[in-house]
């Protein structure tokens, strides 16, 4: 037997075994054949290979259906196996992966909307580049719609990365990898959230590495949402040139929402205090 023959026999004795794994019912007829016992198609024929009869598998609709929804079972599984590594690269806080829009309180309708409705056409968005501006004061709610729009998105099996200047300087500066290569990485999420721009230090090497993220972003055309207490007023009145052409990048592709709405954090604290004050003074 030559090469080629022995090969086709191995092939054949391979699909032999596999059809051996069927755990669909089937019986035997008068044919000497095996029948599926649900829809009673044939699982096997003659066949004449080489001038040799031989009795090879074949696939009815039943067992085609049962391979089908395996598939389907494996691929949801590793899916669902890859959200959970994007959302754990996502978030520098564990806390944020539970900020979901079915959290929401709806105190901010009109804010709670775009965040849905950027999710929900995100395909459309990421291909023209836009991507958001939350502005407003301290603790109205900026960051939590951000996370909400994150979280949504891995849902959707997207990568995203949320993070501060704060903690890109800080793994630059620690980091043993290139510059290049890190601001290259950032550039690759299909959307990156900056959280509390003008929170960090104000120098010339922080200005950078703020203009060079944004720009990297602007310059790839994938969309950046930025959440910050300044006011839009305030970043186009900007004086400082560096501030300036940092602000002119995010206002020329995020679309701004002044998210409006008391302190929660306060109110938050003074609620938990307010507890803690009948458990030690009651």
């Amino acid at each position: 037997m030559g090469a080629i023959e022995k090969a086709l026999f191995g092939f054949i004795d391979k699909a032999v075994e596999k059809a051996k794994k069927r755990t669909l019912p089937s019986h035997l007829e008068d044919d000497g054949l095996l029948y599926c016992d649900i829809c009673g198609a044939p699982i096997q024929c003659r066949q004449e290979i080489l001038g040799k009869e031989m009795i090879l598998p074949c696939i009815c609709k039943c067992e085609k259906a049962e391979n089908d929804r395996k598939k389907e079972e494996e691929r949801q599984a590793e899916i669902a196996n890859n959200i959970i590594r994007l959302r754990a690269a996502c978030f520098d806080s564990a806390e944020m992966r539970k900020w979901r829009f079915d959290a929401d309180d709806g105190k901010q309708e009109e804010t709670s909307k775009i965040s849905k409705n950027f999710v929900k056409n995100f395909d459309k968005l990421k291909a023209d580049g836009r991507g958001l501006l939350f502005f407003g004061d301290v603790g109205t709610g900026k960051t939590f719609q951000a996370a909400c729009i994150a979280n949504g998105l891995i849902d959707l099996n997207l990568s995203v990365r949320m993070t501060t200047i704060a903690r890109i300087v800080n793994d630059l500066q620690g980091s043993l990898s290139g510059r290049n290569e890190y601001f290259d990485k950032l550039c690759r999420y299909e959307l990156l959230i900056l959280d509390d721009l003008d929170a960090e230090r104000n120098t010339e090497f922080v200005n950078e590495v703020i203009f060079e993220v944004v720009d990297g972003r602007h310059q790839s055309g994938k969309p950046l949402i930025v959440t910050t207490n300044l006011t839009r007023k305030e970043m186009l009145m900007a004086q400082d040139k560096n501030k300036k052409r940092i602000y002119s990048r995010i206002l020329e592709r995020c679309y701004p929402v002044n998210v409006i709405g008391i302190d929660r954090r306060k109110a938050s604290l003074a609620s938990d205090f307010a507890e803690m004050k009948k458990l030690l003074e009651g």
